[in-house]
């Protein structure tokens, strides 16, 4: 498999994998809102969800409130990707084009919790109380 970045992703893999949790809506809600969890438990770790006093985060740790945020940020990346990856070959190559679990090795899973992350933000307590599993293919839909 090519590793030359496709586009705007690392490689091959990045984009197709991102590419379906993009366009398969419940991949999308289910990782979407898994995301803005793992933001907000790495925000409350860093002590960003409780009051700040004008500019001034209560972590100590961080100079500004930004720097609190860009770290909750970066640690949320990072346990998604891990979420992510720790799917498997056998998940990835059932759901998406790839085809070898040389293609699933190549993936930049910090890349496609990345882009994940930037949306998170959006997702509503009323979308994370949705089924969005599809049925069965024989069930019948409404």
């Amino acid at each position: 498999m090519n590793t030359k970045e496709y586009n705007g992703h690392t490689n091959w893999s990045t984009w197709n994998v991102a590419l379906w949790i993009g366009n398969v809506e419940a991949l999308y809600w289910q990782w979407k809102a898994r995301g803005q969890e793992l933001f907000e438990q790495a925000a409350d770790d860093e002590g960003i969800l409780d009051e700040p006093i004008g500019d001034e985060p209560v972590n100590s740790n961080f100079n500004t409130f930004e720097e609190a945020v860009q770290e909750a940020s970066e640690k949320a990346t990072r346990l998604l990707a891990a979420e992510l990856e720790a799917e498997g070959p056998a998940h990835w190559l059932s759901i998406t084009d790839l085809e070898s679990e040389g293609d699933v090795d190549q993936t930049d899973w910090e890349s496609v919790a990345q882009g994940i992350l930037e949306e998170a933000s959006f997702v509503t307590d009323e979308d994370r109380e949705v089924d969005w599993t599809f049925p069965a293919p024989n069930e019948e839909t409404e």
